[in-house]
């Protein structure tokens, strides 16, 4: 982030649920950064440096480490990086199809025992959902085409 920017943030459990509402928010140091409340919590850069978000939901905790530049970001800096789940491997990440208010991409993980999960996630890496869907898919969604939702319409 750039110092005076603004980045918001969203908290999900492991079965999907947007627990962001729920969450306890707070930051490792607010001489960096601003916690602003609201539906998502925004944070607020204020001075160079790195700054930890914390969420906490019924005793389980999430972080996401901030860094904060004064005039711009460093050739090569890391914009977002969406958070790993335990076990899930990323194997497709899929440009999803335009709309107002829907999400930009959409990434699709799997782990050991066949099951995926999919989620769709705004260009400034705001999760909007996840869905997990159990065991191996079907013989007829063994395709490597992207999901039905981030193919472009016919013509």
């Amino acid at each position: 982030m750039l110092v005076n920017g603004q980045q918001s943030f969203t908290l999900f459990d492991i079965s999907g649920r947007n627990v962001t509402s729920r969450a306890t928010w707070s930051l490792s140091n607010s001489d960096v950064a601003v916690l602003v409340g609201g539906p998502a919590p925004t944070i607020v850069a204020r001075e160079d440096g790195t700054v930890t978000l914390r969420a906490e939901v019924a005793g389980e905790t999430s972080e996401a480490q901030i860094r904060v530049y004064r005039d711009k970001l460093p050739m090569g800096a890391v914009l977002w990086r969406e958070p790993k789940i335990p076990g899930y491997t990323a194997k497709q990440i899929v440009q999803a199809v335009p709309t107002a208010n829907g999400p930009d991409l959409y990434s699709v993980e799997k782990n050991a025992d066949g099951s995926t999960l999919i989620r769709a996630v705004h260009s400034d890496g705001r999760q909007m959902w996840m869905r997990k869907m159990n065991g191996p898919p079907s013989q007829q969604n063994q395709s490597n085409d992207p999901p039905p939702a981030a193919q472009p319409p016919a013509h």
